[in-house]
């Protein structure tokens, strides 16, 4: 089956990277300008009952993958303190590198080919009395996070990114190849905001190309690097390393509604399964949010495969 490299090139200081969850959402709300909403139901209902295949990834820097931490340490991280900081340190790199570091080929402790995450804030004022209508009232000082990928060999900042999707469904396909062609024949890229505070002028990116790879026997692994948030439906927990995310559910539009909390299997984890990669994950009803009753909560995470040799699986 292919999959599809969407490219998106950093254009504004990012709150968060997106997640799959978040970029789900996005897809639906861009193929919705071209299809009805008896085809848009249709369609997340299908991917809810598995009747249709849809796998999505966060927003990932360009050419590395999310570092799997858990395994790591499990493997190398007793050997000192200085390599546990280490293995800690590393949030992306390259996907040859990790198997060389699985292989003992490199020393984990120099290595410098990799990237981190960096959070920052700033200090922003909103004008209550502006805000409000009333005068009198005090500025509000708040902050507001930006998040940059760091090159550890070079200090430069990443802007490069990608999001991977794999997909049976006829409609996803048709509006990736509409958005691929245009590209290709106009050289128009695009604005597109992912995030909040996109009238604040954050999150916004440029989407570029849309690529095409061909998968290589990827559903006969065993073992898989979950690239996005990942809701469990048939994995061997004991075989796998898992590191959790739990996500605040409370709908901001419900001021009074009690806070909800769902927990996700997190970028960099490594999963064990025996069954086909596509039932590895699950989306379930959206009972978080009662203002979106027919919506789900997308949990079918990209899953790569991994190398037989070091984790047990069958190799790409």
């Amino acid at each position: 089956m292919k999959k599809y490299l969407i490219n998106l090139k950093v254009a504004s200081d990012i709150t968060s990277f997106p997640d799959s969850q978040k970029i789900f959402g996005w897809l639906i709300y861009q193929i919705k300008k071209y299809e009805s909403e008896e085809n848009i139901t249709k369609l997340v209902n299908n991917i809810y009952e598995k009747k249709i295949k849809c796998m999505i990834s966060n927003v990932l820097p360009k050419g590395f993958i999310p570092m799997p931490k858990e395994y790591v340490i499990d493997k190398f991280g007793d050997k000192s303190k200085e390599i546990y900081e280490k293995i800690k340190k590393i949030d992306f790199i390259k996907k040859e590198d990790m198997k060389k570091i699985l292989n003992n080929e490199v020393e984990l402790k120099n290595f410098k080919d990799y990237l981190r995450q960096k959070q920052s804030y700033i200090q922003k004022f909103r004008l209550e009395n502006q805000f409000h209508n009333l005068a009198g009232l005090e500025n509000k000082a708040y902050t507001v996070p930006i998040v940059k990928i760091i090159n550890e060999s070079t200090e430069e900042i990443v802007t490069d990114f990608i999001i991977m999707i794999k997909t049976d469904s006829d409609m996803i396909i048709k509006w990736l190849e509409n958005i691929k062609n245009a590209q290709e024949n106009e050289g128009n890229d695009e604005e597109v905001y992912l995030g909040p505070k996109g009238s604040q002028g954050y999150n916004r990116f440029i989407r570029g190309k849309v690529e095409i790879k061909e998968e290589k026997n990827s559903e006969k692994a065993n073992f898989y690097l979950n690239v996005g948030m990942l809701l469990p439906n048939s994995i061997n927990y004991k075989k796998s390393y898992i590191d959790l995310h739990i996500s605040d559910r409370k709908a901001f539009e419900i001021t009074e509604e009690a806070k909800k909390v769902i927990g996700f299997i997190n970028v960099g984890s490594v999963i064990y399964s025996e069954g086909e990669n596509f039932n590895i994950g699950k989306s379930i009803q959206n009972k978080y949010n009662i203002l979106y009753k027919n919506a789900i909560v997308f949990g079918n995470s990209y899953l790569e495969a991994l190398d037989s040799e070091k984790f047990g699986g069958e190799n790409e």
